[in-house]
């Protein structure tokens, strides 16, 4: 499994903090658009911009096309715009997952290995960083559209890369009380992820410690170029 599809269900939290201003930026001259695209990413951009910082736990499951769980997972995550965010999986197996804007950190304690990658292009195309940071082109590649009052579906635009090798098909926020509660992702193989969060702090501040990773000695570091 390549370094991308190791991280694919984590990048979640990076279309978070990056989505709102971004909105706001491309979507001044498209307000009056026939498919209604850019009202509904108007309204998701009013849920999305007072976040600068967010801190919580998840669950997640994942499910095959016929709906049956295939792995199920719980952890902790903190994000903070622009580029950073920790996803720390912490059951049934643990990972570390980090950003600090330049460099994606992927810690495996039981393997005692670390993989380190740049954040290049490519993975700026990918809906990890989306969420915390450098993507500002959010509607060039996405269209939105508006569900319901607290529900929006994302779906990458087919220049964008959204066939088979794409990280996901569809993807749904789903608000509670003007909060994210739930974010289900719906992949090019028909599996779905659904990530449920709780225990949310919104703007928390944040130390930089947080986005710092520290291995024991003796781990393997890999570079992934």
């Amino acid at each position: 499994m390549g370094f991308i599809k190791q991280f694919q269900f984590a990048w979640v939290f990076a279309l978070l903090l990056v989505t709102a201003p971004v909105i706001g930026e491309n979507n001044s001259s498209k307000e009056t658009t026939s498919n209604g695209s850019s009202n509904s990413a108007l309204h998701l951009k009013a849920l999305l911009e007072p976040v600068h910082s967010l801190r919580g736990s998840f669950t997640q499951v994942l499910r095959d096309a016929e709906g049956l769980v295939l792995q199920e997972s719980e952890g902790k995550f903190a994000v903070q715009r622009p580029g950073k965010f920790l996803w720390h999986t912490a059951a049934p197996f643990e990972q570390v997952l980090l950003s600090d804007e330049k460099e994606l950190f992927l810690y495996d304690p039981d393997l005692e290995q670390m993989t380190i990658r740049p954040v290049d292009e490519r993975l700026q195309q990918t809906p990890l960083l989306i969420l915390s940071g450098e993507t500002t082109q959010l509607l060039k590649h996405f269209e939105v559209k508006q569900l319901s009052d607290d529900r929006f579906e994302l779906t990458p635009k087919s220049e964008s890369g959204s066939g088979a090798g794409s990280a996901f098909q569809t993807l749904t926020m789903a608000f509670k009380d003007k909060t994210l509660s739930q974010i289900i992702l719906l992949d090019g193989l028909g599996q779905q992820t659904a990530l449920d969060f709780s225990q949310l702090l919104v703007n928390p501040v944040l130390d930089a410690a947080v986005f710092t990773l520290e291995v024991p000695p003796g781990t393997d570091i890999l570079r992934d170029e």
